[in-house]
């Protein structure tokens, strides 16, 4: 149990890592373009991760987070999060309706998926997406990633590169940086070659190995998240044999 939780932390970290810098590149790329054309570029959306307000309501969050002057959410989907994989189909629709009620939006889906999972996932979102009339629909997660890897607004630009090299070189201290660097180095080597040619980033050889053996360490020192065990006490689950969470049974929040 212990390691096959381990191996999903690691997939989650370097996916989402992954995810939160190509959305930002693709981002950038647009922002650069509009600049070139004379036209006021607009800033890029804030939002929040939802994981630690899981004991409210995706309405009652996306109030909290319009009164924190925020644009949107970064919503859990996963087990545990505010919605589960298999409800997605119908509550993600009534997520978004929550969020436009109050002026906001859900900027970010993040998710655990394994490779096994994938093809399954992008197959949910595809009858997802047909409901909700959106187009272009990739069906499969290699279908997926040709479009991303194929996208038009894919391409260098000049804030493209600042994120670059604020995520290469963020302001920390040095024991914290060494240990970034890692993580940075994982996630990177789990983006296609294509975007990293984009990005100017080389991958490096063992950089997955070490970033599972790093997180591998953390999860040693460190325990499993309490956020986990709330989410077990919510649904009245045990918590699992072998799993030393960082706090007792009966005081998560």
């Amino acid at each position: 149990m212990n390691e096959v939780n381990r191996r999903q932390f690691v997939r989650d970290t370097v996916t989402t890592a992954a995810a939160a810098s190509a959305a930002h590149l693709l981002t950038s790329s647009t922002l650069a373009a509009e600049g070139e054309s004379g036209e006021s570029a607009p800033q890029p959306p804030v939002g929040a991760f939802t994981k630690s307000f899981q004991d409210r309501s995706i309405p009652e969050v996306c109030r909290i987070f319009k009164q924190m002057g925020l644009d949107g959410l970064d919503l859990t989907v996963r087990r545990g999060g505010h919605i589960d994989p298999k409800d997605v189909a119908t509550k993600l629709p009534e997520a978004a309706q929550a969020a436009k009620a109050v002026g906001t939006k859900i900027l970010f889906l993040t998710t655990g998926i394994t490779d096994a999972d994938a093809d399954a996932y992008v197959a949910e979102q595809v009858r997802l997406g047909v409901r909700m009339g959106a187009s272009p629909l990739p069906d499969t997660a290699d279908a997926l990633t040709g479009w991303l890897v194929e996208h038009p607004c894919l391409g260098p630009s000049p804030a493209g590169a600042d994120a670059v090299r604020f995520l290469a070189e963020p302001p920390l201290n040095t024991p914290v940086r060494l240990a970034y660097r890692i993580i940075h180095d994982a996630a990177a080597a789990t983006v296609p070659t294509p975007v990293l040619d984009v990005l100017g980033i080389r991958r490096r050889p063992g950089a997955v190995l070490r970033g599972r053996l790093l997180i591998r360490a953390l999860r040693a020192a460190l325990g499993a998240s309490p956020a986990w065990a709330a989410a077990l006490e919510r649904c009245g689950e045990p918590r699992p044999d072998g799993v030393r969470f960082r706090n007792a049974p009966g005081t998560s929040c």
